[in-house]
């Protein structure tokens, strides 16, 4: 047994589709990473889209435009100098 050769782990975020069409052309289609994986992160826009899309569909949905404020307090909160003051708000 060979101990060092790298250990490769398939992460998941990937996937596939095959469509088989009417006339039996076969169409497939793989993605080795999903967007929004690591190796494929959301831009700034996009995660702020899926927050308020996934907030919009909570068991308390909020507005679009207090979802947005709310994402992009959450994506300052590394330079806020005062939580407390965000959160009083």
């Amino acid at each position: 047994e060979d101990h060092e050769q790298p250990h490769v782990v398939s992460r998941g975020l990937g996937g596939g589709v095959r469509i088989v069409m009417g006339g039996g052309r076969r169409v497939s289609a793989r993605a080795r990473d999903a967007v929004g994986s690591p190796d494929r992160p959301l831009s700034r826009a996009q995660l702020v889209d899926k927050f308020v899309d996934c907030v919009g569909r909570a068991a308390r949905p909020k507005p679009a435009d207090e979802a947005r404020k709310l994402a992009t307090a959450i994506l300052g909160l590394a330079d806020c100098a005062d939580v407390g003051a965000l959160l009083s708000s």
